[in-house]
């Protein structure tokens, strides 16, 4: 296919760390060379991975024991991978990043990841609420469908960056304890954050990259949880959906922002749009105070609990109204 020379730049930056690798005493080292090393076998890196599987010798990396694992529980296990209203209103749902992604968004938008789907073989689900599903509402649909014909390892994790020359870089992959070290012409970090230690994302490509100069990383999407003497009013509340709360953000004395969309409350916090689209802005010691409804009346208020307890009939209603204490 003759030389291997494309601008490959999807969505990551390529940070690379200018060492000279060493050998150390007692370690397997096996030395392959590879066009594309992709790090990271959640949805980006398949997705690199699919749009490369034409290509020869590329290969991808996941350090756990399986692919796509936050996707597989998107949407409660179902899958809502886009939503089917008009373009112009997802900017907003992403805050000042909102123009940062409109050529992102121009270049394949919701309705082009739809009919990439169902090319894919996808049947597709449009609520009335216009949310976008798998027909047969299963994540591991959408798994398969973005699953690349590539060769892929999991149980392999970057443990370091070795080196870059006008040539190759090079990478040290560490797995059963047994050590690797491979050659890449390209390297793709698809790696996240440190958002879900138990599907992988455990921050580690943080701690690698701690000697390059890059922007600060702070966490988004966040859940906050609840702790203190209140705990066991919110977890009376686990499971039930308020979808027209609203929150203030205040810092100090200076309110940040206001806001309102659906809330939810789990056993250990609050979660819910209302509270995942606006973490971006939370900084530690902020205040949030939540107005579970529009309702200003006390008896309105009582109406709109009425309602969700009977959407709830398996709660116990002494919960309910310890909750609205």
């Amino acid at each position: 296919m003759g030389d291997f020379n494309i601008p490959l730049r999807i969505g990551v930056e390529l940070l690379i760390v200018r060492n000279q690798p060493k050998c150390c005493p007692g370690r397997n080292i096996i030395q392959q060379s590879y066009n594309v090393v992709i790090i990271g076998g959640g949805v980006a890196g398949l997705f690199c991975g699919l749009m490369l599987q034409d290509l020869p010798k590329v290969l991808l990396l996941e350090k756990t024991n399986c692919l796509g694992q936050k996707l597989l529980l998107s949407g409660n296990g179902q899958c809502n991978f886009t939503h089917a209203g008009e373009m112009k209103e997802f900017y907003g749902h992403y805050g000042e990043n909102g123009k940062f992604l409109k050529n992102a968004f121009n270049t394949l938008s919701n309705n082009d990841l739809i009919r990439f789907f169902e090319k894919l073989g996808v049947d597709i689900l449009i609520r009335d609420d216009l949310k976008v599903f798998p027909e047969s509402l299963k994540a591991s649909d959408i798994l398969n469908a973005i699953t690349p014909k590539i060769e892929y390892k999991i149980n392999h994790c970057l443990s370091k960056i070795l080196e870059i020359t006008n040539d190759f870089i090079s990478i040290e992959v560490t797995n059963n304890d047994i050590t690797h070290t491979l050659r890449t012409k390209y390297l793709v970090l698809c790696t996240g954050g440190a958002s879900y230690p138990e599907t992988g994302s455990t921050g580690d490509i943080i701690k690698l990259l701690k000697d390059i100069k890059t922007k600060d990383f702070i966490p988004t999407l966040v859940a906050p949880d609840i702790e203190g003497e209140y705990k066991f009013v919110w977890q009376a509340f686990a499971g039930i959906n308020f979808p027209a709360a609203k929150m203030s953000l205040w810092r100090g004395d200076k309110r940040i922002l206001n806001s309102c969309g659906s809330l939810l409350f789990t056993h250990k916090g609050l979660s819910g749009p209302l509270i995942l689209d606006n973490s971006r802005y939370y900084e530690p010691n902020d205040a949030l105070i939540i107005y579970l409804s529009q309702h200003t009346d006390k008896k309105e208020f009582e109406k709109q609990l009425l309602e969700l307890m009977k959407k709830n009939p398996k709660k116990k209603k002494r919960k309910f109204s310890r909750a609205g204490t």
